[in-house]
């Protein structure tokens, strides 16, 4: 990271960095914030979480909260915000995929199991983990998905231009310099197609040319669709991402459903906190009206005794109480 950027993360001294996460697009929109958030997020997944062989090992309680906790001490997230606890999920997920493929980078260094077992490296402090991480590597599960990760990713000739940029900040800065909006058609061929005009491959080209084609067939048809919808179509999507648009663009069912799950668990909570309220004040109520009538027996009894022994109807007439009228008799 450059000197200029680590300055301008700095900010005030003793000041937490406010840092505005956009779930739409599972990143902050600004390049100053979105490096910041990056950062925190692969020192996190490094130093706190743990490796796990699958991410469905991990605990929310035990493992994802103490996360989020260790984030929010050093910048000021978002998190109120509903769908952004989700995207720091979902950053931490990647996060910790590409630290379990470092992790076996390092494993492939030797030439056995147990030789592997006995060089663990500095980045796991626990020899248990990185034992049970070994076996995982030598599992023919693992290896089988190994290797076809590797088949697809030699399949993979559409390649951007854009280097370790998110598509997602090259969107904004478009939007940015030009005051217009950037759509995702446009944001595709922005990230594939140089300023000399040259496409990265011609199945890029191809697939652009696909989603002008299908953008304008479907504004002859007088059929409504967005432009990511017309993206997804054409790439496609995979685990919660759309292919070729990398992190952040996702597909709409897939971010639509992530925030409808936290609308309703918000929902749920200020049903469960309108309850409480409730049953908070039902109880001062009745709390309430004990005084009152508490307050009632005491004025009566202080009349009482102020009257010498004798009680005080209601209209003020002073009545003997029963040893006077027993001792008159």
């Amino acid at each position: 990271m450059g000197r200029g950027l680590m300055k301008a993360l700095g900010g005030s001294k003793g000041k937490k960095m406010k840092i505005e996460v956009d779930p739409a697009i599972g990143r902050p929109k600004d390049r100053v914030e979105s490096a910041k958030f990056s950062s925190q997020v692969g020192v996190v997944a490094r130093d706190v979480l743990p490796v796990p062989r699958k991410w469905k090992e991990i605990n929310v309680q035990n493992a994802l909260n103490p996360c989020i906790d260790h984030m929010q001490i050093h910048m000021d997230v978002n998190m109120d915000k509903p769908g952004v606890k989700q995207c720091v999920i979902d950053r931490l997920r990647s996060s910790s995929r590409q630290q379990r493929y470092r992790l076996h980078q390092h494993y492939k260094k030797f030439v056995n199991l147990q030789e592997a077992k006995r060089n663990k490296p500095a980045q796991v402090s626990d020899q248990q983990q990185w034992e049970l991480l070994c076996d995982h590597f030598e599992s023919p599960e693992f290896k089988n998905q190994s290797q076809a990760n590797s088949n697809n990713r030699k399949k993979m000739r559409a390649k951007h231009i854009t280097g370790r940029m998110p598509f997602t900040i090259i969107q904004n800065e478009i939007i940015w310099a030009e005051g217009d909006d950037c759509d995702m058609i446009e944001l595709y061929k922005s990230t594939h197609e140089n300023v000399n005009g040259k496409w990265s491959s011609d199945v890029a080209k191809d697939n652009w040319e696909q989603m002008v084609e299908t953008k304008e067939k479907y504004s002859e048809e007088g059929i409504e669709k967005s432009e990511q919808e017309i993206v997804t179509e054409v790439l496609g999507h995979a685990n919660g991402y759309i292919k070729g648009l990398g992190y952040g663009p996702k597909p709409p069912g897939k971010r639509n459903s992530q925030l409808h799950k936290e609308l309703e668990e918000t929902r749920a909570e200020l049903e469960e906190s309108r309850t409480d309220k409730e049953a908070y004040e039902s109880t001062v109520d009745a709390l309430t009206d004990q005084l009152k009538e508490q307050a009632a027996q005491i004025v009566k009894l202080m009349a009482f005794l102020q009257a010498g022994g004798r009680s005080v109807d209601q209209e003020g007439n002073q009545e003997l109480d029963d040893s006077n009228n027993s001792g008159e008799k």
